[in-house]
């Protein structure tokens, strides 16, 4: 397979990705300074020192087209159903997502039904499966990068951010701004898992 930075070539933008409309983000109050507007490098630093442009978004997207065709999609993607956390300890867990977070336990799905204690909490029309196994990462912060956006992470969508980042101040919960300069933070939960929060209703285009 040839590697994404020989094979990607530089294309127009398709007719699907011109058509898609693109919202301003609200604009993020001051009280919430912590959500800064930064612009990353647009390059990529290689191991020698040198750096290389980065692909952009559009040919990414033929890169993987081109991969698709030659490979074959004979799958029907549904969505996303849900996303599992480790925790150490559920019910300290469950004061964070519920408690601090505002998130609703799913009563419908099941409890009893793994070897393990667990829950499933509600976020939008998604769900997060918290698990209270044993952790196979570092949970010290120490050994995890502090800005979340380079750790593993998932991202969930909110009208506003600012209130979230006062409540995170409230608590002192540290959190960091995206590197992007979307209004979006990242932060952590009791066990180092990391939650990337993204405003306005357009945050899966932006």
């Amino acid at each position: 397979m040839i590697g994404l930075s020989a094979q990607i070539v530089y294309a127009p933008r398709t007719a699907l990705a011109a058509s898609r409309k693109h919202f301003a983000p609200r604009v993020v109050p001051a009280k919430a300074s912590k959500v800064l507007r930064s612009r990353p490098d647009p390059r990529t630093k290689l191991n020698s020192g040198t750096y290389q442009p980065r692909p952009t978004s559009v040919q990414r997207a033929v890169f993987c087209r081109a991969q698709a065709n030659a490979e074959g999609s004979p799958f029907s993607w549904q969505g996303l159903h849900h996303c599992g956390f480790i925790c150490e300890n559920l019910e300290r867990s469950l004061e964070f997502y519920c408690g601090k977070l505002g998130l609703e336990i799913n009563e419908s799905r099941p409890d009893d039904k793994l070897p393990y204690r667990g829950a499933w909490l509600w976020i939008a029309d998604d769900m997060i499966h918290l698990m209270e196994l044993p952790n196979p990462d570092p949970t010290e912060l120490s050994a995890r990068p502090d800005h979340g956006g380079r750790d593993r992470h998932i991202c969930v969508g909110i009208e506003d951010v600012a209130p979230l980042a006062a409540m995170l101040d409230k608590h002192n919960i540290h959190y960091t701004a995206s590197k992007s300069g979307r209004p979006a933070i990242f932060f952590r939960d009791p066990d180092s898992n990391t939650i990337e929060v993204g405003q306005a209703l357009s945050w899966k285009n932006n």
